[in-house]
This record gives structure tokens, C-alpha cells and sequence, in this order.
């Protein structure tokens, strides 16, 4: 069981089975991210893959969870961040879940303090546990609440 798991998360991060972002969303995201930043220091942005249905992001999520290792987005993430070069990041994808696992990969990676402050686009969900520990490793955690067909709000 273990192997498939490997195996299956393996897949999914290299590329396979991976699910298309639609523009339009991701745009829209983009645009949020930025209208919530309103600074004048540079804003990068990061796009998280998403599985292709519901059954290979549930194992992806596992086995992020126990991941010894970053995904490829959270490597890039934390790199970023360790940089200093960006203290603004967005992180984008179509999949919440795997927006806010990543995210969580990445704030239990960080071996120091970062000065920085990290984006995303959730819908209605709470996530204080998450910025408490990400404060603890200097990071700011915005959350941009979007409501299906409705304005957005920082949280």
C-alpha cells in the first residue's frame, strides 16, 4: 500500500493527471491577490497543480501530510521565501485543499523567521490555526474570501 501511495503521489507531482486551471478563475484570482496586497513592493505569484479528480487529490493530500519532502511547489515557495528577494507571494490553483496543504508544507519547512507575507483565494473556510503557526515563522497569512458570485473580502 505504501509503494502505490508513493507511486500515485509521485505521478501527481510530476506532472500526470494534473487538472487545467481556467483562466477566467485564475485571472480572477490573480487579480484578488493583488487588489489585497496594495503595496508598492513586488508581488510573485505561484501556481499549486491540482489533481485531475477527487480520488488523486485525496491521496495527494495524504501524502503531503506525511511527506518528508516538499512538493515542487512548496520547494519553490520556500525558496522564494527564504530569498528575502519577495516579501509578497500569491499562491494560486484550483484546488483549495492543495492550495492550503502546500501552504502548510511550507510553513512547517521553514527552519527561520521570514519577513513576508503569503496570499490565497479560499471560499468561506477558516484557517487561524494555520496563520497562528505561519506567525510563529514571521509569515503574514492573508486569506482572500470569495463567495461564489460574490465580492471578495480580506480575512
Amino acid at each position: 500500500m505504501i509503494k502505490i501511495l508513493i507511486l500515485t503521489s509521485a505521478l501527481l507531482f510530476s506532472g500526470c493527471a494534473i487538472k487545467s486551471y481556467d483562466n477566467a478563475v485564475m485571472l480572477d484570482d490573480i487579480e484578488s491577490i493583488a487588489k489585497a496586497s496594495n503595496t508598492s513592493s513586488r508581488l510573485y505569484t505561484i501556481q499549486v497543480p491540482a489533481a485531475d479528480n477527487i480520488v488523486s487529490e485525496k491521496i495527494a493530500l495524504v501524502a503531503m501530510d506525511n511527506m518528508a519532502e516538499l512538493t515542487k511547489p512548496a520547494k519553490s515557495i520556500k525558496n522564494i521565501l527564504l530569498s528575502g528577494n519577495f516579501q509578497q507571494l500569491g499562491v494560486i490553483g484550483q484546488s483549495e485543499a492543495m492550495n492550503i496543504a502546500t501552504i502548510k508544507q511550507v510553513i512547517h519547512a521553514l527552519e527561520q523567521k521570514v519577513d513576508a507575507t503569503l496570499y490565497t483565494v479560499v471560499r468561506e473556510n477558516s484557517y487561524d490555526e494555520l496563520k497562528d503557526l505561519a506567525h510563529q515563522k514571521g509569515l503574514k497569512l492573508v486569506f482572500i474570501v470569495k463567495n461564489s458570485g460574490a465580492n471578495s473580502s480580506e480575512k
